[in-house]
């Protein structure tokens, strides 16, 4: 394969651009190039804003400084014609430029091999024009997505090119599993600490068991005699006041995300009953597991597929009750024999469905074909 040009909309500030596409770019073959077509400032300022004036703002940056950078990007790709482009989830969000508009036709229609990749259902949050999905599906060679669910919000042309590759995370890959085990058991008789990683869209979804995450806090200290702490690993603080919860909100890197999956006993995963929930990829589970770590997420859509209830973590049934959280935290707070069979199991699994080397020979193989 020769140029081969990935576009991601955030760059390495976004956890979806850098562990769907940008953590296999050094070990893909051919000469590549990394496109981000957001300054980084400009997405964590956006990201970042509280009021409605500051958000209309930091938003009008950002989209003009997105705009700018199609233009000169479609106009470069026009004049060195590259052998393969892959964007990954859109490349315009709301609106298009006119200009843009016909400048990404040009693009899409004469590159000799497109590949889009999306991980969340980009179409019901208007995440995605429909101007633009249009053009990625009907020119689209390949089109990756991590779920059934994902396939089958596209038409029937764009289903017979799609398909599965779940998120994965390589950078505990190669972790020694006793070395995690033995930095998680320094702390595990005191305090109980649970892991949530996500940017703030997601933060609705946390809010959603906040209460009963105080209520599992008081019951593990009074019964065991431990804390219950929650990282809180996103762009925005969890804004919450608990009575017996400690919230640690930590802001997102991926080496502030790596540093809190060292030391945390359990990922969670909690989720509204949502049409986009339901699209979701489960990468937070998938990370989890990587590092040999319990998980417990709600029972809703694709997290149904990568959880073994009972065996790697545990599936909640929560769309009418809550109550579901704390049996399954507690059971995983309480022995330290049985923490471990879930943690290696998790780590099996891991291996078995979600491995890194696994996905990494796909991309290659899928930017090679002819």
């Amino acid at each position: 394969m020769g140029k081969i040009i990935f576009y991601t909309r955030s760059g390495q500030t976004s956890p979806s651009s850098n562990y769907r596409i940008l953590q296999y770019v050094p070990y893909i073959k051919g000469d590549k190039e990394s496109r981000c077509l957001a300054s980084e400032y400009l997405y964590k300022k956006h990201g970042n804003a509280r009021t409605k004036t500051e958000k209309l703002f930091w938003y009008s940056l950002y989209y003009g400084n997105i705009q700018f950078n199609v233009f000169r990007f479609m106009i470069k790709d026009l004049l060195s014609r590259p052998d393969c482009i892959v964007v990954q989830r859109a490349i315009s969000p709301k609106l298009i430029f006119p200009l843009n508009k016909l400048l990404l036709k040009k693009v899409f229609e004469y590159v000799p091999k497109l590949i889009w990749d999306f991980d969340d259902e980009i179409f019901n949050s208007k995440e995605i024009t429909k101007y633009e999905a249009g053009l990625l599906e009907k020119n689209s060679d390949t089109i990756i997505v991590t779920s059934e669910f994902l396939k089958s919000r596209l038409s029937s042309e764009g289903q017979r090119k799609t398909i599965l590759m779940a998120t994965t995370d390589g950078d505990f890959a190669n972790d020694d599993v006793s070395e995690l085990l033995d930095i998680r058991r320094k702390t595990y008789d005191r305090q109980i600490e649970l892991l949530w990683l996500a940017t703030s869209p997601s933060l609705p979804h946390l809010y959603k068991i906040a209460d009963e995450l105080d209520t599992v806090a008081e019951k593990l200290k009074k019964g065991m005699g431990k804390n219950l702490i929650l990282h809180v690993v996103c762009n925005k603080p969890l804004e919450f006041k608990p009575k017996n919860l400690i919230v640690d909100n930590v802001v997102w890197s991926r080496e502030s995300a790596r540093k809190m999956i060292h030391c945390s006993h359990i990922g969670i995963m909690p989720l509204v009953n949502t049409v986009s929930s339901k699209g979701k990829g489960g990468f937070k589970i998938v990370q989890y597991m990587s590092a040999a770590m319990p998980a417990v997420a709600s029972a809703i859509g694709f997290n149904n597929e990568i959880i073994v209830n009972g065996e790697t973590g545990f599936l909640v049934d929560d769309i009418a009750s809550t109550q579901g959280w704390e049996d399954a935290i507690l059971a995983l707070s309480n022995d330290w024999s049985v923490y471990i069979k879930f943690a290696a199991a998790a780590k099996e699994e891991y291996n078995r469905k979600f491995s890194f080397k696994e996905n990494l020979d796909r991309w290659n193989k899928i930017v090679d074909e002819k």
